[in-house]
């Protein structure tokens, strides 16, 4: 008899490990409000404006999300400016590009110092955002992480996102890579120049609350059906 209730118990824990989580789309514009790209075109007035935007750290941490320059403990903000297109040099507005949503004043993330991380407070199971280059051709590198161990373990690396000069923006979807599989809850991203993100998603799947209360209920009843 109690071997059959510990059997019960361990396939009801089994079960609520399986059911599935409720996945959550979250996406990133860097339109929100309270997000400021400063004092950017239509003020051609300011030669190098690129950097009076808010650098993001923690601003999007009711989304779920965080941009640091390490996913360890003790990590600090990489540097990012939320910015424009606008850009010394160029001649406004025809050779100033927009925001990926075809918008001169919309808001968009400039990677000042070639890479950053971004930490998210669940799993995730997919990733996708639009991406370019100031000017010049160049590759983007892309990989994610699992960190619940404590230490960053490689789940995936998407290898470099070509873009070339003048072709606009760039989409990545994780979708398309037939070979990516399992979840991930952190982010790296890394260039050999400057570059620029826009309407980032991911697609949280956070473990059942189910499975939580089944473990935390179920294994004091199972060590005690052993005694």
């Amino acid at each position: 008899m109690k071997r059959l209730l510990i059997l019960l118990a361990a396939v009801a824990l089994l079960f609520g490990m399986t059911m599935p989580a409720q996945a959550t789309l979250v996406t990133i514009t860097f339109d929100e409000p309270g997000i400021s790209s400063g004092p950017y075109y239509p003020n051609p007035e300011l030669t190098d404006p690129r950097d009076d935007g808010d650098i993001i750290t923690n601003q999007y941490d009711a989304q779920g999300l965080n941009w640091v320059n390490s996913p360890l403990p003790g990590a600090v903000p990489s540097l990012n400016y939320v910015t424009t297109g606008y850009e010394s040099g160029y001649t406004i507005p025809s050779e100033a590009f927009t925001d990926a949503d075809g918008n001169y004043q919309g808001h968009l993330l400039w990677y000042y110092n070639n890479y950053g991380w971004i930490e998210l407070d669940a799993s995730a199971d997919s990733l996708e955002f639009q991406l370019r280059r100031p000017k010049s051709s160049g590759d983007i590198f892309l990989k994610v992480y699992d960190t619940t161990s404590g230490s960053p373990v490689l789940v995936y690396d998407f290898g470099k996102i070509g873009w070339t000069a003048g072709s606009g923006w760039v989409t990545f979807d994780s979708d398309s890579f037939a070979a990516f599989t399992g979840t991930f809850d952190a982010i790296y991203m890394s260039s050999g120049s400057k570059f620029y993100v826009d309407n980032l998603s991911v697609n949280m799947v956070p473990i059942p609350a189910s499975f939580w209360l089944l473990a935390t209920g179920l294994i004091p009843i199972i060590r005690r059906l052993k005694r």
